[in-house]
């Protein structure tokens, strides 16, 4: 069981870092375009996935680190959540900003 614990979370960690940047790509294509909006939404899509998926990478680390220490579990998946409320208003905003913006 450990080992395919860890192994799934390589993945995922591989998996995020590759949407990651592919959203990273999509966003920089939106400020080098003249129609910012469909770029953004796609980037956006993607960076959503990653959430996602980062949402299940951070409960495996938990399963992973409260086997060990059961307060070191508990940091990482607050931790985690955190960090995705964050990204997901982030997102929201840039998005939002984005559409309402009248050209």
């Amino acid at each position: 069981m450990n080992n395919s614990l860890l192994r799934s979370i390589g993945l995922l960690s591989i998996v995020i870092g590759i949407g990651i940047f592919i959203g990273i790509v999509f966003y920089w294509l939106s400020f080098r375009t003249l129609e910012r909006t469909p770029w953004l939404i796609i980037s956006a899509f993607i960076i959503a996935i990653g959430v996602l998926l980062n949402i299940m990478l951070a409960w495996r680390l938990h399963l992973y680190f409260h086997t060990r220490s059961p307060r070191s579990g508990q940091f990482v998946l607050q931790t985690g959540m955190i960090g995705l409320f964050i990204v997901l208003v982030g997102l929201t905003l840039d998005l939002l900003s984005a559409i309402l913006v009248v050209h």
